[in-house]
């Protein structure tokens, strides 16, 4: 376990590579927060618009919540730093999922300092492939 990660419920390995270190995760574990510990950064990106926040409802409510919240749990007493709760993959799920009553959420935890929680916020945010628009409309035709 690395000394930054002492309190975390998860294990991790860290490599040096350019300077920085690399957590490699060995377990991953879903853990249940409630809405009292998690926070949003205040430095959160992503905008969304009010349809998408009602497809994202719509979602949610056909299928639940199947993918956890990413939640920091970063903590440096010493410099007091406190990153504990930190919303860093999930905040509109989150937000949507409380107006609809929600108190607690399924969540994954990383222990990150506040570089490398911005960084992963926008990765998890922005690494997404596109759509092959021929593959989308044939399956769609083969479904209907």
């Amino acid at each position: 376990m690395c000394a930054k990660c002492l309190k975390s419920k998860y294990f991790c390995v860290s490599l040096q590579s350019n300077s920085k270190t690399i957590k490699i995760m060995q377990e991953l574990k879903v853990v249940t927060l409630s809405a009292d510990e998690l926070r949003i950064p205040d430095y959160n990106p992503r905008k969304i618009t009010p349809k998408q926040r009602e497809e994202i409802r719509r979602s949610l409510d056909s299928f639940g919540m199947l993918q956890p919240l990413v939640v920091n749990t970063f903590v440096d007493e010493a410099n007091g730093i406190d990153r504990r709760g930190i919303i860093v993959g999930g905040n509109q799920r989150f937000q949507i999922l409380k107006t609809m009553g929600y108190e607690e959420f399924p969540c994954v935890e990383v222990c990150l300092d506040l570089e490398q929680e911005k960084e992963l916020n926008l990765r998890l945010n922005k690494n997404q492939a596109e759509f092959d628009l021929e593959m989308l409309n044939d399956f769609f035709e083969k479904e209907m």
